[in-house]
């Protein structure tokens, strides 16, 4: 879509670049109404251990809810697309990684591709299905009444609620995009065969936990590495399993740079 709103971009909320000595990089794609912020101290432990870190900034994103009502899916999946191009071209190989929102984008972008430089896919907190009869009642409930009272981040770590990054309220007509990037992303699981590392804290009260297991028996990759958090709620990476997430992403990203 054109923008017809002024682009000013909140302080902290800009995309970055933070290259290392190392031959593979990771693309940190945030989430749904956040900003490349709660991926910036993910992205800084990547740099100190030699592994080049790009995260991007969702269009729409890290500004004003009236420029994220114009833009939607093809936008975010189009900007993910364009960060993992761009990190390529720093780097011999690469893993994709995102939470939430941004963790579906991940599926959706690795779906039969075929790059053998792409080597892996870090999922954290990833919806695969929304506003969906499968739910359990009572999970389902849980859900849209933290979607309806969204005034407080989904962090257990009170101490990082006044510096995190993203929109207190979400558009419909924006939201509506989400489920149907959802919905299109669910249909692809299957062609998804990158090696996958999948975390998802266990008190996540915005995209239930039970995402996870459809995840794991939808999706088309054989090797998994499966981490449940206990002492955070969504928003994993700013959270007290922040460190434990960076050293798995680490971790994760060294293997596979070693794999072929």
């Amino acid at each position: 879509m054109t923008t017809s709103v002024p682009l000013t971009i909140i302080p902290g909320a800009e995309p970055f670049w933070l290259p290392a000595s190392g031959d593979i990089g990771c693309l940190l794609i945030h989430g749904f109404t956040g900003a490349p912020a709660e991926l910036r101290g993910l992205g800084d432990q990547l740099q100190q251990a030699g592994i080049s870190a790009l995260g991007v900034r969702l269009p729409g994103h890290g500004t004003s809810l009236a420029d994220l009502v114009l833009h939607g899916r093809r936008s975010w999946i189009g900007c993910a697309r364009a960060g993992l191009d761009e990190l390529l071209q720093h780097c011999r190989s690469a893993v994709i990684c995102g939470i939430s929102m941004g963790g579906t984008i991940a599926l959706n972008i690795s779906a039969g591709l075929a790059d053998a430089r792409v080597r892996g896919l870090v999922v954290m907190g990833a919806p695969v299905r929304l506003v969906d009869l499968h739910y359990p009642p009572a999970e389902l409930l849980l859900m849209l009444n933290r979607w309806r009272d969204w005034g407080s981040p989904d962090i257990k770590d009170r101490s990082k609620w006044a510096s995190h990054i993203g929109y207190r309220l979400a558009p419909v007509p924006t939201t509506i995009q989400l489920i149907r990037l959802v919905h299109e992303t669910w249909e692809l699981l299957p062609d998804v065969r990158l090696p996958l590392l999948a975390m998802h804290s266990r008190h996540d009260h915005t995209v239930m936990p039970i995402n996870l297991n459809w995840l794991l028996n939808r999706v088309g990759s054989t090797e998994r590495e499966i981490v449940w958090l206990d002492e955070s709620y969504h928003v994993i990476t700013e959270d007290f399993d922040a460190d434990r997430v960076a050293q798995q992403v680490i971790s994760f990203t060294n293997r596979m740079a070693r794999s072929q």
